[in-house]
């Protein structure tokens, strides 16, 4: 029997057969088998890891504390490149990516800003127009009601005078 007959157990994985054929026993082609695989921390110099995984990290998220790497001694020095690459520095590439972005995102909030501030006056202008209509109604409505009042007493100053009219014809009937 041959090694390669696709029948390969992991130590201590309970002695399973891989149905796929390929003999491989890891995860599908399509699959990295370590997504950090040629990456080295910045923190600690140590290859297939970033920062997020040391002790440090979490310590000093815990406490609430910036966690920023040493520079001078400890960390990485000259650049990471993947196994086999030569192109230019990610760094190069991710600091022109992020510049992009944080000028996309300062446009956006300034853009944000800007509709926050006019839906904001909208709404102010809104409130002036309906308190200078309310204002403008409430003018009216007295104006309407001063009218009326002025028309009563009118009405009654001419009943009056109707009476007093009818008076001073009866008194002059009599006397004639």
């Amino acid at each position: 029997m041959s090694s390669a007959s696709g029948s390969k157990t992991s130590g201590g994985g309970g002695g399973k057969k891989e149905a796929s054929g390929s003999g491989s026993g890891g995860p599908p082609p399509s699959y990295p088998r370590n997504p950090m695989e040629g990456r080295t921390c910045y923190k600690c110099g140590d290859p297939d890891h970033f920062a997020n995984v040391s002790k440090e990290y979490w310590e000093a998220k815990e406490s609430n504390k910036p966690f920023v790497p040493l520079l001078l001694g400890i960390g990485r020095t000259g650049r990471t490149m993947a196994p086999g690459a030569e192109r230019r520095s990610l760094s190069a590439d991710r600091y022109t990516a992020r510049s992009e972005s944080d000028e996309t995102n300062t446009l956006m909030r300034e853009y944000f800003a800007r509709k926050e501030r006019a839906r904001v006056e909208k709404i102010e202008k809104e409130g002036r127009e309906k308190a200078g209509r309310e204002a403008e109604a409430a003018k009216q409505e007295k104006a309407r009601r001063k009218l009326e009042k002025e028309a009563e007493k009118k009405r009654e100053q001419k009943e009056r005078d109707d009476q007093l009219l009818y008076l001073v014809r009866m008194e002059i009937r009599q006397e004639t």
